[in-house]
């Protein structure tokens, strides 16, 4: 239990370090984050897989109660958009989005607790099925995300309006290509 709370302490710890360094970096349009930058994320999704991965199998069993296979969920998305964005490609406002959410599906993994499914011993194939639709699910999900932000971000711009939120999205092409990636 020790090490999934310094784990999950790590994640958000390098979730909240990876966050600032982004927003500070889209106020100021810089093109670089600076180095620490891989650092925190990469310190993040390891705290946040290890944490998450205390919480679903323990004791030889598995437990996806709906908190926990939502820590899941945002720790793939978290995976995801953090290698598009250390490939240079310019995400940094969907990792401010993704990184405080991440945060707080382990938080609520770790300290509310839903109807829990422990105690359930399942077959191998089973949990790799679950975590195959964990996995699928959430890269959907970013899929669907990613639509509705080039929507509004082609109405903004049809609308001459580059003001609030389509100032800090990505060009469209960019964030096309993204969805195809994605899909």
């Amino acid at each position: 239990m020790m090490m999934s709370l310094i784990a999950m302490t790590v994640a958000i710890v390098g979730y909240a370090g990876a966050t600032v360094i982004e927003i500070r970096a889209l106020k100021s349009k810089a093109t670089s984050s600076g180095n620490w930058l891989p650092a925190l994320i990469t310190a993040a999704l390891i705290g946040h897989l290890i944490n998450t991965w205390h919480l679903i199998f323990r004791d030889g069993q598995v437990d996806f109660e709906l908190f926990k296979a939502a820590s899941a969920i945002f720790w793939v998305i978290a995976a995801f958009i953090s290698s598009v964005r250390i490939r240079r490609k310019p995400v940094a406002s969907l990792l401010i989005a993704t990184f405080p959410m991440a945060s707080v599906s382990m938080l609520l993994a770790n300290f509310v607790t839903g109807e829990s499914t422990s105690g359930i011993t399942l077959d191998p194939a089973i949990s790799a099925h679950i975590l195959t639709s964990i996995f699928a699910y959430s890269v959907l999900s970013l899929a669907a995300l990613q639509a509705a932000a080039i929507s509004m971000h082609e109405r903004a711009l049809k609308q001459h309006r580059l003001r609030g939120h389509a100032q800090f999205l990505p060009p469209l092409q960019t964030m096309e290509e993204m969805m195809f990636e994605l899909l």
